[in-house]
């Protein structure tokens, strides 16, 4: 279930939050699949001005806060580079990609994306079962990264 809370003060501001129907408190999960690009070149993934707020991997899954301006809720995909960088453990570049419009409004909800893809393309790179990634998250205010096991 998606709630709005609304507050019209000096700008209109709208907080999208994804809520578990038995009132845990707990995002949902609806999770896309992580796209994986051949290099580091995100130029033909469409951006914008966002922020990431509490990265972390559940699961198999990257759960994190995104917040962003626009005219309404828009999906985002996970662009993740497979030119890994190689040190251990290896880390990949990657790209939050989303349609941005020009509206004063401001969003901030939870989003999940399956890191599946990303598990096998290394598994396929190293000849291994198990790894470990730093996925290396870009916003507005810089990057940090996240480890990811499996």
């Amino acid at each position: 279930m998606a709630l709005c809370a609304c507050l019209l003060l000096f700008a209109n501001a709208c907080t999208w939050l994804d809520v578990d129907p038995d009132d845990s408190g707990d995002p949902v999960s609806d999770a896309r699949p992580a796209i994986l690009n051949a290099d580091d070149d995100f130029s033909a993934w469409p951006s914008g001005f966002f922020t990431i707020e509490n990265p972390r991997v559940v699961g198999g899954e990257l759960h994190m806060t995104v917040g962003y301006s626009g005219c309404d809720r828009t999906d985002f995909d996970f662009i993740v580079s497979s030119a890994w960088l190689e040190s251990f453990p290896v880390q990949a570049d990657t790209h939050l990609s989303f349609e941005q419009s020009a509206c004063a409004a401001a969003f901030s909800h939870a989003i999940a994306f399956d890191l599946t893809p990303v598990r096998e393309a290394y598994v396929a790179s190293y000849q291994t079962t198990s790894g470990a990634i730093y996925l290396r998250l870009r916003d507005s205010q810089g990057m940090q990264s996240v480890l990811y096991t499996f």
